[in-house]
């Protein structure tokens, strides 16, 4: 059976994923800096196999943005840095933090009251999980979920079971409603580990239409994941 890579989920919590954040700015701010030197910021010794999974972590959370070798953090982890402790924009920022991860999203729309034992079985069964795996994802899930205080942020499917509408909660800052330019065109985007993923759209958009803007950028980041996984290494070799 084929597990699912790691890549596929935070590997870390988003507590540890705003930790994390919080020594970048300490050491850092917002300067774009290679990932080595990020890591050391994070306390590891160099751009080793921990240090690559918070990295990822982060970037999976909305947390840092970059491309190449070169990060910083986001706008999305100074609003959860630095917004006002109790404001709706800051507790805003950290469920939209928490629900960018689309397996994470998943779960919470469908196994968010579930048991672990539940989770880990799903993991295993539909999602290609080895037992370890599954219980790591677990471990980062809940405490997400709990960080982020979703159960009691009004978040709620409207039918067990089915595919919920996206909430503005879920939706990363960037995908939502840009302004327009002067010709009334309006540039959706959405960032990636090392590319970003741009649609440009004339005219106004409906709730329907941002669903399904949101279902197309899932789409597309899973076909260019594949094709990256696709193509030849580096070093020459197929």
């Amino acid at each position: 059976m084929t597990k699912m890579r790691g890549a596929n989920y935070p590997a870390a919590g988003l507590s540890q994923a705003i930790a994390a954040a919080q020594k970048l700015w300490k050491e850092e701010k917002r300067t774009a800096v290679a990932q080595d030197v990020a890591s050391k910021a994070l306390g590891y010794k160099g751009l080793n196999g921990p240090a690559r999974l918070m990295l990822s972590a982060m970037k999976k959370y909305g947390l840092l943005e970059g491309r190449g070798n070169a990060v910083k953090l986001s706008d999305l982890a100074v609003s959860v840095l630095h917004g006002e402790p109790e404001s709706a924009e800051r507790a805003e920022a950290i469920r939209t933090a928490a629900l960018r991860p689309e397996l994470f999203r998943e779960l919470y729309q469908s196994h968010r009251e579930a048991s672990d034992n539940a989770l880990t079985s799903y993991l295993m069964v539909q999602k290609s999980f080895s037992d370890a795996g599954a219980r790591q994802c677990i471990a980062a899930f809940r405490d997400t979920i709990a960080v982020a205080d979703l159960k009691a942020s009004g978040y709620s499917p409207s039918h067990e079971g089915d595919t919920p509408p996206m909430h503005d909660d879920a939706i990363p800052p960037a995908m939502r409603k840009p302004p327009a330019t002067p010709g009334g065109t309006r540039v959706y985007s959405y960032p990636m580990d090392e590319i970003g993923l741009e649609l440009r759209v004339s005219g106004d958009m409906k709730g329907a239409d941002q669903e399904l803007l949101t279902s197309w950028f899932d789409l597309v980041k899973k076909s260019v994941l594949k094709l990256a996984a696709q193509s030849p290494t580096t070093n020459g070799k197929e």
